[in-house]
C-alpha cells in the first residue's frame, strides 16, 4: 500500500484495510519545510500507525536535497 500525502481522492487500490500488512508512508515536504521537521511528523504518522493497528517500522529514512 502507498500512502501519499494530499491523496484526497482514496482509491479501492490503494487503500488501507483490515486485510493489509505492508504499508509504504511518505511525507512529503516541499519549499521551506525543514528535514527535521519532515523526519519528525514521519516518526509521529508511524508511532501512531504501531500504537492504533500494530505492526513493526522496519526502515525510515528523510531524503533531502541541500541548496
Amino acid at each position: 500500500v502507498i500512502c501519499w500525502d494530499f491523496n484526497y481522492g482514496d482509491a479501492d487500490a490503494t487503500k488501507i484495510t483490515l486485510e493489509t500488512t505492508d504499508v509504504l508512508l511518505i511525507v512529503d515536504g516541499c519549499g521551506t519545510i525543514q528535514a527535521e521537521d519532515v523526519q519528525e511528523t514521519l516518526d509521529l504518522a508511524a508511532s501512531r500507525i504501531i500504537r492504533y493497528s500494530g505492526g513493526i517500522l522496519e526502515r525510515s529514512a528523510v531524503i533531502y536535497r541541500v541548496g
